[in-house]
């Protein structure tokens, strides 16, 4: 497994490469899963509940 994180100073914004099995079986322009770096999960969870996630 090879994966590259590249962030921009200061930003919160981040792009992943890697050949992942899972990246390397969807088609271009899909996506199945979501990766979130978050300061505080419990927050974070409670709000992605609040507004109606799963």
């Amino acid at each position: 497994m090879h994966v590259v994180q590249l962030t921009l100073p200061g930003s919160g914004c981040s792009i992943v490469f890697g050949d992942l099995p899972a990246q390397n079986q969807m088609a271009p322009a899909s996506m199945r899963s979501l990766q979130l770096v978050v300061a505080d999960v419990v927050a974070a969870r409670e709000e992605l509940l609040a507004r109606g996630a799963r």
